[in-house]
């Protein structure tokens, strides 16, 4: 993918476009302006130095198909970081599009990222100063995590969840029109 079109660190797209799978492959930790899995494209990340390397997407991310983390065994733990508020999250496939990537880390100091409808294994909200909202009703399969200084906000929105790890600090909204389920109680305390 690299050798196709110019790429302009700060303001390029990078579009993963091939029929199929194809993986980003980086040593450690990566950053990307935005990035877009296109219809059709299974997209892989690949960090064989350290099983939970991440890559930080600054601007948008688009996922049209499916990303995921490694499933070769190397690095299955990768995840995708967002840093910016006020950039677009799309997820278009809402049961599959994310259900396969370890976390999504949004890790914004300031404005909001809206999560739209999706099933994700982990949402971790650490950036103090930032608010994810859901957009859509979430349904996350492992663990949701608010941070101290983090706001998460249901928005009105359905929020399935086997944990909600709400750390000191840290602000959960659930509004009235919200419903929290946890999805798996046989551990609970």
């Amino acid at each position: 993918w690299a050798g196709a079109g110019t790429f302009t660190y700060g303001t390029s797209t990078l579009v993963m476009s091939k029929s199929g799978t194809q993986t980003i492959s980086y040593i450690g930790g990566a950053d990307v302006y935005n990035l877009t899995v296109n219809n059709g494209s299974t997209t892989e990340l690949l960090c064989p130095n350290d099983s939970g390397g991440r890559l930080d997407v600054n601007g948008d991310l688009i996922v049209t198909e499916v990303l995921r983390s490694d499933t070769s065994g190397v690095s299955a733990s990768t995840s995708i970081g967002m840093r910016t508020g006020g950039k677009t999250l799309t997820v278009t496939e809402v049961a599959t599009g994310l259900a396969s990537l370890y976390k999504l880390s949004l890790m914004h100091t300031s404005g909001t990222i809206s999560v739209p409808a999706c099933t994700t294994p982990r949402i971790f909200c650490s950036g103090s100063g930032g608010t994810t909202q859901a957009t859509g009703d979430l349904t996350i399969t492992t663990e949701l995590e608010v941070s101290s200084g983090a706001t998460f906000n249901a928005n009105g929105n359905n929020i399935a969840a086997e944990v909600i790890d709400n750390q000191s600090g840290g602000t959960f909204l659930l509004t009235a029109s919200s419903t929290l389920t946890f999805e798996d109680t046989s551990g609970a305390g």
